[in-house]
C-alpha cells in the first residue's frame, strides 16, 4: 500500500537530482525502532555514480516531496539507508479503511482473470501424519487464500496416494504384523513397511474381526 505511494515520490526525487535507477524498493525495516519503511536506493545510484551514498541519501531527502499528513520525519541510517516514519494522519486514515472495509480489507483486483493451481500436502497413507503434512496444509491453505484475496481464481489440489504398489506394500506389512501377534510366522515383504505403527493397526483390525 505505503510501497507505491513512497517509490513514485523517490522516482520523482531520483529524477531532480539527474540520476537513474531502474528498480525502487521500498519494505519495512528489519529493527522497527529505526522507522515504518526503508530503502537502499542511495546505495545503488551510490555504486553506479561511484559516490559517496549518504551524501546522495541526503539529496534525494531534500529532493522528496512529502506531504506531512502521510510522513513524518526521513532520516538517513548506516551507510545509507533512508529510513521514513508515517505520520499521526496516515495511521489514522488506514484504520478507517481497515474498520469500513472489514473483511474485504487487502484484497484487490490485481489478479483478476489469473487461474492458478496449487497441490499441496499429498499426505502419504503408509505411515502417520506428521508436522510436516500439518504445515504444508496450513500453508498451502494460506497461499491459496491469499491469491483469491487479490481476484486469482484458485484451484486447490490435496492429493492422498491411496493406490498403487505401496499401498499394496502396506497392506501386506500390516498382514504381517496380524501374523506376529497371532504367533504365527511372519516376515516383513521387501520393500515393505517395518514401522511399530503397524502393530496398532494390526491390533484394532484383529479386535474387529473378533466382534
Amino acid at each position: 500500500m505505503y510501497q507505491k505511494d513512497l517509490i513514485k515520490i523517490l522516482t520523482a526525487a531520483v529524477d531532480r537530482v539527474g540520476l537513474e535507477c531502474d528498480v525502487i524498493e521500498v519494505s519495512p525495516p528489519r529493527d522497527p525502532s529505526h522507522g515504518d519503511a526503508s530503502t537502499n536506493l542511495a546505495l545503488i545510484l551510490a555504486k553506479k555514480a561511484k559516490r559517496n551514498p549518504r551524501e546522495i541519501a541526503q539529496e534525494l531527502i531534500d529532493a522528496l516531496e512529502l506531504e506531512q499528513s502521510f510522513v513524518e520525519s526521513v532520516e538517513i541510517a548506516g551507510p545509507g539507508f533512508i529510513n521514513f516514519r508515517f505520520a499521526a494522519p496516515w495511521y489514522e486514515e488506514i484504520l478507517r479503511q481497515v474498520v469500513s472495509q472489514g473483511e474485504n480489507y487487502g484484497s484487490s483486483d490485481g489478479g483478476k482473470g489469473r487461474r492458478i493451481q496449487i497441490e499441496f500436502v499429498s499426505a502419504n497413507p503408509t505411515g502417520p501424519l506428521n508436522i510436516v503434512s500439518a504445515r504444508a496444509a496450513a500453508v498451502g491453505d494460506a497461499m491459496g487464500r491469499l491469491l483469491t484475496a487479490t481476484g486469482v481464481q484458485v484451484q486447490r489440489e490435496y492429493y492422498v496416494n491411496d493406490a498403487g504398489r505401496q499401498v499394496e506394500k502396506l497392506a501386506l506389512s500390516v498382514d504381517a504384523r496380524m501374523k506376529e501377534i497371532l504367533g504365527e510366522k511372519w516376515e516383513i515383504p521387501e520393500g515393505g513397511y517395518h514401522g511399530e505403527y503397524l502393530k496398532e493397526i494390526a491390533e484394532k483390525l484383529l479386535a474387529q474381526s473378533r466382534i
